[in-house]
């Protein structure tokens, strides 16, 4: 008798050795709950960081792609250009008609490059325009980006 006496003190001494108490488990819980709440916070702005860079990547592919036509456009038929036209984007940064569209873009008229120092006549003011590319979001109308390219006179 004594021996199963000794033994099942000795198994509940074993269990209790193993439990944790309560004041630990709300420890622990305290303390995994902020680490979840320092994430959640650090998930939102890393969402955000994200928007806004997928927006400027998109209104960079714009502007590379305005640039690109007036590249290749015909120099005279630029050049004579007397306003500004708007043009609207998708999404994904393709052209599309103003309702539906996410990104607009407005190129300037252009105007006449001049060097420091030199006049409105000279070779290079007569063969080189300047135009401003303005982009921005339906979503943040207030936030323009805009892009200053100058093209030259490619013979056209």
């Amino acid at each position: 008798m004594k021996a199963r006496h000794h033994l099942k003190r000795r198994a509940r001494g074993a269990l209790s050795g193993r439990a944790f108490t309560l004041v630990e488990v709300v420890l622990a819980l305290g303390v995994a709950s902020f680490g979840l709440i320092a994430m959640m916070g650090l998930l939102t702005v890393g969402l955000k960081t994200f928007h806004d860079t997928m927006s400027q990547t998109t209104e960079t592919e714009i502007a590379q792609q305005m640039a690109n036509q007036l590249q290749l456009a015909n120099y005279s038929s630029i050049s004579s250009q007397g306003t500004s036209t708007n043009y609207g984007f998708t999404q994904e940064g393709l052209l599309t008609n103003a309702a539906s569209a996410i990104y607009f873009a407005k190129v300037s008229a252009p105007s006449v490059f001049t060097v420091p120092g030199g006049s409105a006549t000279s070779t290079i003011a007569t063969n080189t325009l300047t135009f401003v590319i303005s982009i921005w979001s339906a979503n943040s109308p207030q936030t323009t980006n805009a892009i200053s390219i100058q093209i030259a006179n490619n013979g056209s």
